[in-house]
C-alpha cells in the first residue's frame, strides 16, 4: 500500500538556552537550520557531541521511527531560526 507523506511547515525562532529537542521526548518533526548555532548534547552521557550550523537538518529519527529523541538540540548562539517540517 501507497502512504502519503504531509510535511507542514514552521518557521520558529530561538534564543540562547532554548531547547529545540529534548532527549526521550516524542516527536515528528524534522527540522534545518537557517542561521545559528546549535550543540547536540547526550543527557545520558553529560556530553556534548556535536556543534550544527547554517545548513543543519536534524531530528530526522524522530520524524521517521516512532522512537524517543535520541539526543537533546540546544541553542548555543544569540538567536536561531528554524525550519520545523512536522512529518504526519
Amino acid at each position: 500500500a501507497f502512504e502519503t507523506l504531509t510535511l507542514k511547515a514552521n518557521i520558529i525562532r530561538c534564543h540562547t538556552g532554548d531547547f529545540v529537542i529534548k532527549e526521550g521526548s516524542y516527536g515528528q518533526s524534522l527540522f534545518y537550520l537557517i542561521n545559528g548555532r546549535l550543540i547536540v548534547r547526550s543527557e545520558k552521557y553529560e556530553t556534548d557531541l556535536v556543534e550544527l550550523g547554517s545548513g543543519a537538518l536534524f531530528g530526522e529519527i524522530g520524524a521517521l521511527f516512532t522512537i524517543p529523541r535520541t539526543a537533546s538540540v540546544i541553542v548555543a548562539s544569540e538567536m536561531a531560526t528554524i525550519i520545523s517540517l512536522n512529518c504526519e
